[in-house]
């Protein structure tokens, strides 16, 4: 038991009274914040309960009325017109920090809230009955409706107002943002140093579409809502859309003002600094940047306008800031641009605020009028500016109506385009007018029809997807899915989609390039070295002196194009009619047998007399087996390009008896490679593939021998109809206008695959069909010698080389 004899008693130990100022200035605005609430939320409860009820159900109704805009027969509006007792808790949230000369007083703090007070009334078109509490350091002012914070430290005074949604954040008001940063600025007599404004709340009921609301875009998830320094160059409402241009920091780099400091400010952009950057926004939604320009503009551009051998008439749909006309004319060859943008004060806009997206003072080549002191793009003497419709111009000039009609132009009067590129909507646009540039099949119809023989589309399809994603035709791209399927329809020989991952944008960007002419192709797929020589050829150079206009695109970027991504791959074998090359081009499964070198002997064909070397089995091989996958796989290949130039050399040889020494060189690789290789036209014109292993040396196995091979190739030398006078369908070895699976896998195509047809016995010779290796363009000629052959009337051309004259 305790001694209470023991027990001390401690002296009170007095506190200041700067330790209870203290005390008392960081807990009593807490406190008061605290009954503040409580007697509000008291208030709101027991008295004007069914008030409130009755703001929300009219603040509910404008909300929607400015989401539908003014739609009523919206069938999702008139479910909502229907639901009068639902609510929507919404509202804006803007914070503010102005810089002032000195810190605030009760009474400064007391009278710039009433100030804003009269401000944000005025902009909510609501009467707001504030109440209002203040120390000197903050001020609170409080409705049921919202509220204004304003706290004052040294010389810096941030402001918080939190107002519920009404009727002008239904519609899109970049104006309540404005005005309230300038009334602020002005009552303060201060500098807005730093400000962000936020949608809070709750809008995922049917009664909100978000994207009908700008706000709720990249304008204001990537813009508004971040407390940076940044500022406002134009917010317009044009006939078509709202516009709107900021200049922030770079958004790539948050604002980092280390990285800023680490870089300095010369990062080599025309006109541009490390830490400022430039953001375009039509209806909330990002457009461009200025960091991202060059990297999605040339993306868009370059690729196509190369593989066209002499891009002379261009036309450009969209692209009103002036980017993709600047990067076209960066091309040597281009004698007319006709640009066909719907929205003008979009275009007037971006002269004024985005210069450095139609700038061609620094492009040699450039046609502008200098007289008249213009570095435009727009000013270029070989563009035709108009402000129309492409949609309805295409249609009206190009279509298959427009043709057969008396009273519409024909695309005679017009001419023909070499290439057209399409830098419009986003296929995910939730709008009409993208529903007609995507899916109207006279439009498209019309593009088609407008392009010159080998002429190349190219449009750019949005954000690229994902591995997990769906099929486009199930998701938010079947916009996209749609205008390959009519591009394919109207008769686009090759189509091919790439991505570029340095837009600036928040996905990596897809763009799509369709030709007219299947050999096209050939040019598509050369290599880096021929690219960089016509970039070097083809583009014009600055008079800054940099060898090209080009700061992002080159040709190992070009070559990094010519496959498109593995979730390409994915979403197109995701389709509900799953393609088949999907079970067929997807690799070599670990569950197929693969027959090693080891178990191959060559030795003496046992054919026919001359057909010279062939293979055999050692052991049993069974049926659908691979055969010697680790020299297969290495077979050497001789692109379009470089047979073109062997072939033309070989021509060349042959005309003079001086040059017989070289011929007989020539002849023997030419024997060669058409004798042991197989000729083939997936990359647009004829190319061959040569064996590097001992599976080169098989023979063809006549009236259907054969024994390994292409398990879907029935077709045989006997079978074969010459009187048709071409290939049949399935055998000129060509690509499938879009595939994005065969595209990946070309190289295994050429290389690999086939399977053993049945099982093959020791000692048994392994036979191949030639018919499957037919060269496409000769393909009469060369059916004609395997029936030959088979009938014993003439030898392989390996074989008559070897045996000479």
């Amino acid at each position: 038991m305790c001694n209470p004899q023991s027990i001390s008693f401690v002296k009170p130990v007095s506190t200041s009274p700067r330790v209870i100022r203290l005390t008392a200035a960081l807990f009593f605005p807490i406190g008061l914040l605290t009954l503040i609430s409580f007697l509000a939320g008291c208030f709101v409860r027991l008295a004007h309960l069914p008030l409130m009820h009755e703001t929300l159900a009219n603040s509910d109704k404008c909300l929607v009325d400015g989401m539908f805009e003014g739609d009523p027969s919206s069938s999702d509006a008139a479910i909502v017109a229907r639901d009068k007792n639902s609510t929507m808790a919404s509202g804006q949230h803007l914070t503010i920090d102005v810089e002032t000369h000195h810190k605030l007083n009760e009474a400064a703090l007391k009278d710039t809230v009433q100030k804003l007070e009269q401000v944000v009334q005025y902009q909510s078109d609501q009467l707001l009955n504030f109440s209002n509490i203040c120390n000197d350091n903050s001020c609170l002012s409080i409705s049921l409706d919202g509220h204004i914070a304003i706290y004052s430290m040294h010389n810096f005074v941030t402001i918080d107002i939190h107002i519920r949604d009404y009727n002008y954040t239904s519609q899109y008001q970049q104006q309540w943002i404005q005005s309230i940063l300038t009334a602020s600025s002005n009552i303060l007599n201060g500098a807005i140093r730093q400000w962000s404004h936020k949608l809070r709340g709750f809008r995922n009921s049917l009664k909100y579409v978000r994207n009908a609301n700008p706000l709720d875009h990249e304008l204001g998830l990537d813009v508004l809502r971040r407390l940076d320094d940044k500022r406002l160059l134009v917010s317009a409402k044009t006939k078509f859309q709202h516009v709107d241009i900021y200049e922030l920091p770079r958004r790539r780099f948050n604002g980092d003002a280390a990285l800023a400091q680490t870089f300095g400010d010369e990062l080599h952009h025309p006109g541009g600094l490390l830490g400022k950057d430039r953001a375009l926004y039509l209806d909330g939604v990002l457009q461009s940047s200025f960091y991202g320009d060059s990297a999605y503009h040339e993306a868009l551009v370059h690729p196509g306008m190369i593989s066209h051998g002499n891009p002379r008439r261009v036309a450009v749909i969209g692209g009103g800031e002036g980017a993709t006309l600047r990067e076209v004319l960066k091309h040597k060859t281009v004698e007319k641009v006709v640009m066909l943008e719907i929205d003008e004060e979009l275009t007037e806009l971006s002269r004024l605020h985005l210069t450095e997206w139609s700038d061609c003072s620094d492009l040699c080549g450039s046609r502008v009028n200098l007289t008249q002191n213009s570095a435009s793009c727009f000013d270029d003497e070989r563009v035709d500016l108009q402000f129309v419709d492409a949609f309805q111009w295409f249609v009206d000039n190009y279509s298959e109506a427009s043709a057969s009609s008396n009273n519409a132009k024909t695309s005679s009067e017009h001419g023909l385009f070499d290439v057209i590129i399409m830098d419009a909507l986003d296929p995910d646009d939730f709008v009409e007018f993208a529903e007609k540039l995507y899916n109207n099949t006279a439009f498209i119809e019309s593009l088609y029809n407008g392009l010159s023989s080998e002429g190349v589309f190219v449009v750019q399809l949005g954000a690229s997807p994902d591995v997990e994603d769906p099929a486009d035709e199930n998701g938010a791209f079947r916009n996209r899915a749609n205008m390959i399927g009519k591009l394919q329809m109207l008769g686009f020989e090759s189509i091919h989609i790439y991505e570029e991952s340095h837009c600036d944008f928040y996905h990596p960007w897809s763009i799509l390039v369709a030709f007219k002419d299947y050999g096209t192709r050939s040019n598509w797929y050369r290599n880096a070295a021929e690219i960089q020589l016509e970039l070097h050829q083809r583009i014009h150079k600055t008079h800054l002196g940099t060898s090209t206009a080009l700061l992002h695109v080159d040709a190992a970027t070009m070559v990094s194009y010519q496959l498109p991504s593995k979730a390409f791959e994915s979403i197109y074998c995701r389709q509900d009619d799953e393609p088949e090359e999907c079970d067929e081009y997807y690799g070599f499964w670990p569950g197929i047998h693969n027959v090693p070198i080891s178990e191959i002997n060559v030795q003496k064909s046992g054919v026919s007399e001359h057909a010279g070397r062939g293979i055999f089995a050692i052991n049993d091989i069974p049926q659908e087996s691979m055969i010697d996958l680790e020299q297969s796989t290495k077979s050497f290949h001789m692109a379009p390009t470089t047979w073109d130039v062997f072939d033309t050399l070989y021509d060349w040889v042959e005309e003079s008896d001086e040059r017989a020494g070289i011929e007989s060189e020539m002849s023997g690789l030419k024997y060669f490679i058409e004798g042991y290789g197989y000729a083939c036209q997936l990359m647009g014109e004829t190319h061959h593939t040569i064996d590097s292993g001992v599976m080169t040396f098989s023979n063809h196995g006549c009236n259907q021998s054969y024994n390994y091979g292409d398990e879907y190739s029935l077709l045989t030398e006997a079978t074969a109809d010459l009187d048709d006078g071409q290939n049949p369908d399935g055998y000129d070895c060509t690509a499938i206008p879009y595939s994005p699976l065969q595209e990946r896998h070309l190289r295994q195509i050429l290389s690999a695959g086939d399977v053993t047809l049945r099982e093959i016995k020791a000692g048994e010779e392994i036979l191949v069909n030639y018919v499957t290796f037919a060269d496409p363009n000769e393909w009469t000629d060369e059916i004609r010698k395997l029936k030959d052959q088979c009938t014993g009337d003439a030898v392989g051309e390996v074989s008559e080389y070897e045996l000479g004259p």
